[in-house]
């Protein structure tokens, strides 16, 4: 029976990732949503307070894995720029992947 190899690149971690199906398997495609919040508030212990562009407010995120992305938010917060954020998410994982300062 045919064999389809698929290859592929995780959104989060950038670890690559390989897969081996039948030919007549059907697969299921993750749902990527990519939605930008203004960054409100930092908090001691690493979670950021966001409002969506409807003015709904989240606070259930942390600062991102990435060393250098969350030092850079952190950093462009403490110094009092306004922060647009760009959070990824799939298969039940939300990530910050980037930080843009808007013009005020």
């Amino acid at each position: 029976a045919a064999k389809c190899l698929f290859i592929g690149v995780d959104i989060f971690t950038g670890k690559k990732l390989e897969s081996i199906c039948p030919a007549s398997a059907s697969l299921s495609e993750p749902i990527v949503t990519r939605i930008e919040y203004q960054l409100c508030d930092v908090t001691d212990d690493g979670f950021l307070s966001l409002m969506a562009k409807d003015n709904s407010m989240r606070d259930d995120l942390k600062l991102p894995d990435d060393e250098t992305l969350s030092k850079k938010i952190r950093t462009a917060y403490d110094a009092g720029d306004e922060l647009m954020l760009t959070v990824l998410g799939a298969v039940g994982t939300e990530q910050t992947i980037e930080m843009k300062k808007t013009l005020a």
